[in-house]
């Protein structure tokens, strides 16, 4: 009994880890993106003054 708990919790873990990185990915290209538009916001500012 002890032994399938066990198991059944590191596979829970690992899925667990996968969502999370997913997620963190997702995050970081979002970030990318944003700075990506706030760097071409200012671009296109600099170049019309």
């Amino acid at each position: 009994m002890s032994e399938e708990k066990k198991e059944t919790a590191e596979s829970f873990e690992i899925t667990n880890q996968d969502r999370f990185w997913m997620n963190n990915k997702l995050f970081q290209l979002w970030r990318f993106i944003v700075l990506n538009l706030k760097i071409l916001k200012a671009v296109d500012h600099s170049k019309r003054s």
